[in-house]
């Protein structure tokens, strides 16, 4: 990128970089001669004589493009080869920065926010413009807290034909359309992407995540998740709403962006009757989406000219049929794929593909693209569909889901005393543990480190790298939420009486419902919490890099008391028979404490430091060091009874699990083991794609562990 700070541009000079993207970068400018400021906008595009007569065309157009919720633009200009335009500058920000994701949003403040945005939309699409990137970011914030559009420069050159490859994929692969992805961009595909960002703001996540292959394949053929499923609080008419915004078939969506906007008006009226509760309920409601509007916004524009009339298209006659997923413990998924292979494993969506396209087309076409860009990644899953000449094939997914896990509560070391015994897992055991088989494994955006699983409820919970915890669906590793922090998470969630509690590096402990991540509350430390929760009668029990170990009331979030300790914790405590055991990295040492005096008991050196947390089980203390070695210490007298590994440099950061005498551990050294618990004998090993600092769960016969190479791992017996 070339830094064009201080330069002039037209009659403004650039005083700074407000942001930058696939299509333009935008400073801030100020007028030489009016020192009036304003966004200038620089095309990453260098244009021919003839194109140049297509961008002056197209920037007289938008220039004329006035409306209350729209950013306006002021005037536009060649620098050398390079477009510009200048635009009204929004200083308050854009919503996203004003609402981060994860944080959902109230109904009405949604509302509010839709209509202003679709009042844009509507006036666009009548101008036969099509935004194609509708999203958080490109949603400013005017000098009143009016929302105001942004960003029709990839509009301007989609519609012109001086970028083929803009014309045929633009947008954000979160909110694009399943017809951008195919080239054939409509009005309603607007309107796709306002349902993804209503999506977002109702539930706090996005309805699909992942590559941009796998991002592309799930809004071309999965139905999203159930709103509900995520924010119980959301009625059955509100999604119904969203979720025929979000249809496959444009055809089956709103007539218009206006009356998707008022249709989630009404539903949100507490007093107003069902929606869509029969086929003539919803015949007549299609009949009110039409309105009196002279031209239709649902046809598809071909013409390059904005003055060319439209014709007026209006869905069917048939009813709008419903996309709601099935709630996240009966979600239906495609099996389990192979994580090393290179191909994708694509859920089967229940109606048909988008016609005239197969799926094996466009799966073909995805899989060659893994590391390509939004755009030229779509215009290269375009041409590859172009070349191939094929029917929609009928795909059965004939696999069931494995039942879901479930407990009342869950937390690192399973029970309140993290003694990381699993007293209640009967499935898995030392004769049949060697045959187990991945089950599933969902990539997510930061590496999964030395965070554990907690399974609670059919979900499960862990921490990444990308500073966000996740609840995913226990039975098919689904993303149901994930909710921000400000710093790496290694601590292990904990998860009580429909709480999830968790430490980040930011030096917090929260409390988020389990349900939905909403932060419930924060309590703040003097260093990072990357020790584990753990929850006993009411209190958690954490420690902090700051060399404290604190007590915290579990409903309100109020210090009970902090003990002083001889240096940074890092491992979580576990407590057993009136003893907390717990080591520290400052003096590699474990130690064991009277819980009632704060005695030592007795003390044990390691190797090197201690970042494993202890398991306990039939008089043994079992936790991993630096140094490479699983350790087991008597635990009333701190006798080492056996040590295993010994592997130099292969740290086990790893805390170790007991379930039904086996004990399961992970490695720096990419492998994932299964020992006897009382020998140390190893009975069954995988390997991962990294080194393993996640502790692993085990429950109802699957065992789940994280590796750092961005997986999450669930392991099962194969069926007899």
């Amino acid at each position: 990128m070339t830094d064009r700070v201080g330069r002039q541009v037209g009659n403004y000079r650039l005083i700074s970089l407000l942001g930058q993207g696939g299509f333009a970068e935008v400073y801030l400018g100020e007028h030489i001669y009016l020192r009036s400021k304003a966004a200038i906008k620089l095309l990453n595009t260098q244009l021919s004589e003839k194109n140049k007569e297509h961008f002056l065309e197209e920037a007289r157009f938008l220039v004329n493009l006035i409306h209350p919720h729209i950013v306006r633009v002021l005037d536009f200009g060649l620098e050398g080869e390079t477009p510009f335009l200048v635009l009204d500058y929004a200083s308050s920000g854009s919503l996203r920065q004003l609402h981060p994701v994860g944080i959902p949003l109230p109904l009405m403040t949604v509302v509010t926010y839709t209509k202003q945005a679709a009042d844009a939309l509507q006036y666009a699409h009548e101008q036969k413009l099509i935004h194609r990137d509708i999203k958080p970011e490109n949603m400013l914030l005017g000098r009143y807290n009016e929302i105001l559009l942004s960003d029709f420069g990839i509009a301007v050159l989609a519609q012109s034909s001086l970028s083929q490859s803009v014309k045929e994929v633009a947008g954000t692969a979160a909110y694009m359309a399943p017809e951008q992805f195919q080239g054939k961009p409509r009005p309603a595909s607007d309107q796709y992407a306002l349902g993804v960002v209503i999506y977002e703001w109702l539930c706090g996540v996005h309805p699909f995540k992942g590559t941009f292959v796998e991002v592309a394949s799930q809004h071309l053929f999965v139905s999203p998740p159930s709103l509900r499923g995520i924010n119980p609080t959301i009625t059955p008419d509100i999604e119904q709403v969203v979720m025929t915004a979000l249809a496959k078939d444009p055809k089956q969506r709103f007539a218009s962006i206006r009356a998707f906007a008022n249709a989630l008006e009404q539903a949100s009226q507490p007093s107003q009757a069902p929606l869509f509760l029969s086929a003539s309920n919803q015949s007549s409601l299609i009949a009110t989406q039409i309105e009196s509007a002279a031209l239709s916004t649902e046809a598809e524009i071909h013409s390059d000219k904005p003055s060319s009339p439209m014709e007026l298209n209006t869905p069917s006659g048939q009813p709008v049929q419903s996309t709601i997923a099935q709630p996240p413990n009966e979600a239906v998924t495609a099996p389990p794929r192979d994580s090393s292979a290179g191909s994708i494993a694509i859920p089967v969506q229940p109606s048909q593909s988008p016609q005239g396209i197969s799926r094996r087309t466009v799966l073909a076409g995805l899989a060659v693209l893994g590391s390509v860009g939004v755009i030229g990644g779509g215009v290269a899953l375009l041409e590859y569909i172009h070349s191939r000449t094929s029917t929609s094939t009928s795909i059965t997914n004939t696999t069931k889901p494995p039942p879901p896990a479930s407990s009342s509560g869950a937390m690192f070391g399973f029970n309140p005393q993290h003694t990381h015994v699993n007293a209640g897992e009967h499935i898995l055991s030392t004769a049949n543990v060697s045959r187990l088989t991945q089950a599933w494994a969902t990539a997510v955006e930061g590496i999964i480190g030395i965070s554990s699983p907690a399974v609670a409820n059919g979900m499960v919970y862990v921490g990444s790298f990308d500073h966000h915890v996740y609840g995913l669906n226990a039975a098919t590793g689904r993303i149901v939420w994930m909710t921000p922090t400000k710093d790496i998470i290694y601590s292990s969630p904990a998860v009580a009486n429909g709480v999830v509690y968790v430490g980040s590096a930011d030096s917090k402990v929260y409390a988020l419902n389990a349900s939905s991540g909403h932060v419930l509350w924060t309590f703040q430390t003097g260093g990072g919490v990357n020790s584990s929760p753990a929850v006993v009668d009411g209190v958690v029990y954490v420690g902090s890099f700051d060399s404290k170990v604190y007590a915290i009331d579990a409903s309100s979030g109020k210090l009970i008391w902090a003990v002083p300790v001889a240096g940074g914790i890092f491992d979580s405590p576990a407590v057993d028979n009136g003893i907390v055991y717990i080591g520290t990295q400052g003096h590699s040492t474990f130690y064991a404490i009277n819980v009632s005096t704060g005695k030592i008991t007795w003390k044990m050196p390691t190797g090197d430091y201690i970042n494993s947390s202890p398991a306990i089980a039939g008089g043994l203390v079992y936790v991993g060091s630096k140094d490479g070695k699983l350790y087991a210490f008597d635990a009333f007298t701190g006798k080492k009874d056996w040590t295993a590994f010994n592997i130099p440099g292969a740290e086990i950061a790893s805390s170790p699990t007991i379930a039904n005498g086996v004990l399961y551990v992970g490695s720096w050294n990419h492998n994932f083991y299964a020992l006897d618990a009382f020998s140390g004998t190893i009975l069954w090993n995988t390997t991962t794609g990294d080194g393993i600092e996640s502790s692993p769960a085990v429950v109802n016969g699957v065992v789940y562990v994280g590796s750092r190479d961005h997986k999450l791992y669930a392991f099962k017996l194969p069926a007899s």
